[in-house]
């Protein structure tokens, strides 16, 4: 055999051993999976969202004594609810969160803004607000949570853009009625409200969260927190 011949077939060989090799190569490369990690935030348009807390009971003394006002703050109060919050608190859209808001709310359970009436229509579990509207109040536990969430949403500045109605508690169940304003007013509010559940005198079992955008940048929102139930 010539030597000719002998290089060409040594070529043909390289060279098909070289297809195979990158071949083989192509073939195993891991495809590229989408990123799982980043899920598309919840559409606050129409939204209730119900979680069961699992925390050991507590019990929620008649004098609140030393309690933190919020997780991130180590100062002790017990101060009454009008010398926590600022008298008139201003937003940007001119909203106010009223220092006298947990105590005004007592009157006005039962009345309700047009924008938390469109939430109440749709949303709202009808067992958790059935209970709280036939559960009679025992003034001493209700005064405690009502000063103690108004304390928490006065310590959040994001909650300015926020004007909160209604803050009201009976003996085992609280509702809280609030009104966003912008278009990351949901955001906010999940964001802001998350610590609740971390707070020394949170001791609630169900948390019902109904949202609904009653009109383009204003969000209504209903906030149940219910005790099990005896």
């Amino acid at each position: 055999m010539s030597k000719l011949m002998v290089g060409f077939l040594l070529g043909v060989i390289v060279a098909s051993a070289g297809f195979l090799l990158f071949g083989e190569q192509r073939n195993e490369s891991p495809l590229l999976q989408p990123d799982t990690g980043l899920t598309a935030a919840p559409s606050a348009s129409v939204s209730t969202t119900e979680v069961t807390v699992q925390v050991p009971r507590t019990e929620v003394l008649d004098e609140p004594g030393s309690q933190q006002t919020s997780h991130s703050s180590a100062s002790a109060t017990t101060a009454p609810v009008e010398s926590l919050l600022p008298g008139h608190q201003e937003s940007s859209q001119g909203n106010s969160v009223n220092a006298a808001v947990a105590r005004a709310s007592r009157d006005s359970a039962g009345v309700y803004s047009p924008e938390i009436a469109e939430v109440m229509g749709r949303n709202v579990p009808d067992d958790l607000h059935s209970r709280f509207e036939t559960e009679d109040r025992e003034d001493s536990w209700a005064s405690y949570m009502e000063e103690q969430f108004a304390a928490y949403f006065a310590d959040r500045p994001a909650l300015a853009q926020f004007n909160i109605p209604l803050i009201h508690c009976r003996t085992s169940i609280c509702e809280v009625h609030a009104i966003g304003y912008g278009p990351d007013a949901y955001v906010i509010w999940t964001g802001a409200t998350a610590g609740i559940q971390y707070e020394p005198w949170h001791d609630f079992r169900r948390l019902s969260v109904s949202t609904k955008d009653v009109e383009p940048g204003v969000l209504g929102i209903v906030l149940i927190l219910a005790k099990a139930a005896e």
